[in-house]
């Protein structure tokens, strides 16, 4: 993807790893109806083919998950 630039262990930082993470977020108080509806096609829309292509030219594989039934956070920043 860069042509010329090392990997990151061969520039001196060995066993540096990172996970990007995408996800689609809500106010609070949307109605379980709605997330239930955006939830749906939002799966149905990483499930057809140009998605998944997209997604693969990133790098990145779809994870198709159900709503929480409570508050979902996104991960924590930071070292873990």
């Amino acid at each position: 993807m860069a042509p010329g630039l090392p990997a990151l262990a061969q520039a001196g930082v060995p066993g540096y790893s990172f996970e990007l993470w995408w996800g689609i977020l809500a106010p609070a108080g949307v109605p379980r109806e709605t997330v239930n509806v955006l939830n749906t096609e939002i799966n149905r829309i990483l499930a057809t083919a140009e998605m998944k292509a997209f997604l693969a030219n990133e790098g990145a594989e779809p994870a198709r998950l159900k709503p929480p039934r409570g508050v979902c956070r996104p991960p924590a920043r930071g070292n873990s």
